[in-house]
């Protein structure tokens, strides 16, 4: 019997999903990325030269805010940030040896000299500007095509 696990699969920010926006069973695969525990939630890209499943599309993960519920949300952001930092530190920072994923842990690990190097914590800060008890601040993105409107935010290096 095949176990599958669901699948955020992304192509730069987009994810995989059909078209009522639910994700994909798929095998696991060695270089898939265990979001759970267990193996039944893993993250992986796919491909420029793959081609996208008949019966699904990709979304711009942004626009899952309107349609998923907070968790599914919150997950998926997890997978695609876990995703691009694997990328981003495939090879070892110390020697530039080829970095292998831990088994067990998010850490890119240097079978050459043995550094580890992990996620970065990036702290943010969310501000909300009140006028009285019924009235908020909200801003828009001038560069959105949709009427989302969101709290001032940035990240705080």
């Amino acid at each position: 019997m095949t176990i599958h696990s669901k699948a955020y699969i992304f192509r730069q920010q987009q994810l995989l999903v059909d078209h009522d926006f639910q994700l994909p069973l798929v095998e696991k695969i060695h270089d898939d990325l265990n979001l759970s525990e267990n193996g039944e939630v893993i993250a992986r890209d796919l491909q420029e030269d793959e081609l996208v499943p008949e019966g699904y599309q990709l979304v711009p993960i942004r626009q899952l805010v309107q349609v998923w519920s907070r968790p599914q949300f919150e997950e998926a952001s997890r997978a695609v940030q876990l995703l691009g930092w694997r990328r981003n530190h495939c090879y070892c920072s110390h020697c530039g040896h080829p970095a292998e994923q831990h088994a067990t842990q998010y850490s890119m690990v240097c079978p050459s000299c043995g550094y580890s190097q992990y996620p970065r914590i990036n702290p943010c800060v969310i501000t909300i500007v009140t006028r009285g008890k019924d009235e908020i601040l909200l801003a828009k993105h001038t560069r959105t095509k949709t009427q989302m409107y969101t709290l001032i935010a940035g990240f705080v290096e």
